[in-house]
């Protein structure tokens, strides 16, 4: 993509993001309704992953990743972009321009809301799925506008056969 094609552009809301491996991260780029469309279509694409856009609560990107562990405490950190994602219908569309990041360990109710979905997970897939006992899983969440917190991936997992 030209760069010019990830400045930020008068837009619609975004309703998806999209997400591509790149050169040592992934590359998210951010579809309105026309253009998901117009993705779905193109097979210059390649794989690709896309999500449902969700707003997140304040003015930056910010994303909570949960690692939770079976015999050790689990960890939350905030991961924080330190440019707005958008502002008056103006959004930043790559990911290129939001990727100075900090990142930070977090205590707190949506720490420990995180670290309760994540066990939850591990439960319901060691009752249900193939026979198997995690160590480790580390998922990613966002906390949406509307305050609640939702689940975007699981990002990695340890787990032996049993």
């Amino acid at each position: 993509k030209a760069d010019d094609d990830a400045a930020p552009k008068k837009r619609e809301k975004p309703v998806a993001v999209m997400k591509r491996a790149g050169a040592g991260k992934n590359e998210l780029t951010l579809l309105d309704s026309a253009e998901i469309f117009k993705m779905l279509r193109d097979p210059s694409v390649g794989n690709a992953v896309i999500q449902q856009f969700v707003l997140p609560k304040g003015s930056h990107p910010a994303m909570y990743r949960t690692t939770w562990r079976r015999n050790m405490a689990s960890s939350t950190v905030l991961i924080s972009g330190h440019r707005p994602m958008g502002e008056n219908n103006i959004w930043h569309t790559s990911s290129t321009l939001i990727d100075a990041n900090t990142i930070l360990s977090f205590r707190g109710i949506s720490a420990t809301e995180t670290q309760h979905i994540v066990a939850g997970i591990v439960l319901h897939i060691e009752k249900h799925g193939p026979p198997c006992q995690f160590s480790e899983a580390t998922c990613d969440f966002i906390k949406g506008e509307d305050g609640k917190m939702q689940f975007l991936q699981m990002k990695c997992f340890v787990c032996q056969s049993i």
